[in-house]
């Protein structure tokens, strides 16, 4: 008799342990799974500020696994990795940023030509170069984003924002596709009129 009352409470046990769990749960112990196992899969999961410490992490394992799951992750992980693009770093955290922010590809085009068409001169001499990079391993979908920032809007400050162009200029030239290139020399030929148009005669 007393067997039998066991035998009736350890799957009242059970029971509630199962339905008590959330349905990823329930169906890793009706799949057998083991308890190590289910905790890997059920952990917490690592806060994108974390991931982005572990792109400078000296092991090359660790950073390169930070890189992935920030590629994953996709648009939720750019803002943080715009920071990163603009910070005084020229560790490996910063390469580590650009071959990601390139791996997520066209979600990240956006913000860079954004966040770029912001950047003082100062910034671009500094931090110029990895955008450049970016942009550049991202590669043709970059085009039609940053074409409108080779307009020339005002004639009287664009010799003050003429390295902006350059800048842009440049990394069309870089892409190296007959599309850039085109693009890259319709504004240098703009540029050169409007640079004729104001020498006085």
């Amino acid at each position: 008799y007393w067997m039998c009352v066991m035998r009736k409470f350890g799957w009242v046990l059970l029971m509630l342990l199962v339905l008590g769990c959330g349905e990823e749960t329930q169906d890793l112990v009706k799949d057998g799974v083991s308890l190590e196992k289910q905790q890997e899969v059920l952990g917490p999961s690592i806060s994108v500020e974390k991931l982005i410490i572990d792109l400078g992490d000296e092991d090359s394992y660790v950073a390169l696994k930070a890189s992935e799951r920030l590629i994953e992750l996709g648009s939720e992980s750019v803002p943080e990795l715009l920071k990163v693009m603009l910070l005084p770093d020229s560790g490996n955290r910063v390469q580590m940023t650009v071959v990601t922010l390139a791996g997520i590809g066209t979600a990240s085009i956006i913000p860079l030509v954004d966040l770029l068409a912001l950047m003082t001169k100062e910034q671009y001499e500094k931090y110029g170069d990895r955008f450049n990079r970016t942009l550049v391993l991202i590669g043709e979908p970059s085009i039609q984003p940053l074409t409108p920032l080779l307009e020339i809007k005002d004639l009287e400050q664009w010799p003050l924002n003429r390295w902006r162009y350059d800048f842009v200029v440049e990394v069309l030239l870089t892409i190296n596709t007959p599309e850039s290139k085109s693009i890259a020399q319709e504004y240098i030929n703009r540029a050169k009129a409007q640079i004729v148009s104001v020498i006085p005669s």
